[in-house]
């Protein structure tokens, strides 16, 4: 088999991994030079039509997907990799890793993190070092003593045309948040916001209340009294997430730190009102 270049991202599955894969692949199309992709199935089933050209990793375990992505690369023998995982893969390619982890974008707060051990290690066998901002790329550089860390913000497709505040007939008003569960996150206090508003305004989420971090959010809906207030999306798919969009009044985005933040950056593309943390 051969590839001139390959994406791994052997257990990515946030928006931003998404978004800047699904780009990739698109841009690669239209430039005549595909990149095939070897990944996740969860990753896989969200990037959706553009997923043509992808090696889906079969193990569970996360050590044994890196292990599998790494000979699946060699197998290619493309001219780069682009790693999305923030771990030392070390196949001997010339590597760009992209790093999008919120984590990483607190000063001086990370370094105690293991997963900021990884990224210092898979430092030492990258080319380059890409983030979305750079600010992050300024303390990535600090923390890992790379010299070739460049900042690329991402970019996002209109995905509503011509959005329009719904005006239900009923009265009804939605406020969007879309996002993992994660500490930085700091979903929680959506819902003591939501319990402060009327009881005509509902919370549309893309949390799945079957996942651990989504039980604990379902229960303390619950002790606030607003768990009949929220409509539990899920993860969407690429079209689901355009549903979501077009169906909000406003999109809502308490987090305390944020990579980059490209829910937010989706929502105004989309001309959806948007209220953040500051």
């Amino acid at each position: 088999m051969k590839a001139e270049y390959v994406a791994v991202a052997a257990n990515a599955r946030m928006g931003g991994a998404i978004t800047v894969v699904a780009g990739l692949l698109a841009a690669g199309r239209r430039a005549d030079e595909p990149l095939h992709l070897i990944a996740s199935p969860e990753l896989v089933d969200q990037v959706g039509d553009l997923s043509a050209g992808v090696t889906i990793l079969g193990a569970s375990n996360p050590a044994v997907r890196l292990i599998e992505a790494r000979r699946a690369l060699r197998a290619f023998r493309p001219r780069a990799a682009l790693l999305f995982d923030n771990l030392p893969l070390r196949s001997g390619l010339p590597e760009v890793v992209i790093v999008h982890n919120a984590y990483l974008a607190r000063p001086g707060q990370w370094r105690r993190d293991v997963r900021a051990t990884w990224l210092r290690v898979a430092a030492r066998s990258a080319h380059t070092l890409v983030t979305p901002t750079r600010v992050l790329a300024t303390e990535v550089q600090r923390f890992t003593g790379h010299p070739r860390c460049v900042a690329i913000p991402h970019g996002v497709d209109l995905l509503v045309r011509d959005w329009a505040a719904p005006g239900r007939a009923d009265g009804t008003r939605r406020m969007l948040h879309v996002g993992l569960p994660s500490p930085q996150k700091n979903m929680f206090v959506l819902l003591d916001v939501l319990a402060r508003l009327p009881g005509n305004v509902r919370l549309l989420w893309t949390v799945d209340p079957t996942h651990r971090d989504g039980r604990a959010l379902q229960e303390r809906a619950r002790t606030v009294g607003v768990a009949d207030r929220i409509d539990w999306l899920g993860i969407l798919d690429r079209p689901g997430l355009v549903s979501a969009f077009a169906s909000a009044d406003v999109f809502v985005f308490p987090s305390d730190v944020e990579s980059f933040g490209l829910p937010v950056a989706e929502a105004l593309r989309s001309g959806l009102p948007v209220t953040v943390a500051d």
